[in-house]
């Protein structure tokens, strides 16, 4: 599945590299999973969540840090 998001993204951002950078993509999950295993080793829905910038005007790098992951330190990623 995540190889064929990143190859049609990949297709996307090339087909509109002639827009000189005015394009920004914007991605994000329906919902949130939590950081740490269940008893099952999977994710159960939770907090986290991610969010995906690609295009002109995106700085790289991580922004931003949700509070309540200091009163969770597990959820430090």
């Amino acid at each position: 599945m995540l190889h064929g998001f990143a190859s049609a993204l990949a297709a996307f951002l090339t087909g509109v590299s002639d827009l000189g950078g005015r394009v920004t993509v914007v991605t994000i999950s329906e919902f949130g999973r939590r950081a740490g295993e269940n008893g099952g080793g999977g994710l159960d829905n939770g907090w986290g969540n991610m969010m995906l910038l690609a295009g002109g005007g995106v700085r790289r790098g991580y922004h931003g840090i949700w509070p309540g992951s200091r009163r969770h330190p597990s959820l430090q990623v």
